[in-house]
């Protein structure tokens, strides 16, 4: 009897429980970055930074919103994925720091659907 009373209370608060929204996957994109011209995230779409591409193995830099962002880098596989809200901004980081600046980002588009 205990465990049908727990089982039903996990139905019903099931139903309450709810995203706020829901992400389809739209496409694969490779962009290139520039130093000059930035590339803003869609309204209504979410991007997924699955590799950053630049001169070296290590780690490679770029601009989110004109703050440098490291993208570390193990064996040319990057060692997490960095999602992007919609209306961000990223561009070519410049190499004053030491660092590689990227070249290219590879990655997965989603649209966000409300639910």
């Amino acid at each position: 009897m205990k465990n049908f009373f727990i089982v039903a209370f996990m139905l019903i608060s099931a139903n309450f429980v709810k995203a706020q929204n829901n992400l389809v996957f739209n496409e694969a994109k490779l962009v290139t970055l520039s130093v000059i011209t930035e590339v803003t995230v869609p309204i209504g779409k979410v991007w997924k930074v699955e590799h950053a591409d630049g001169v070296t193995n290590s780690e490679t830099i770029f601009l989110l919103n004109n703050i440098e962002y490291t993208f570390e880098k193990v064996n040319t596989s990057s060692t997490g994925a960095l999602w992007l809200p919609a209306g961000t901004s990223i561009k070519k980081g410049n190499t004053v720091t030491g660092k590689y600046a990227t070249d290219r980002i590879s990655l997965i588009e989603f649209n966000v659907v409300p639910l």
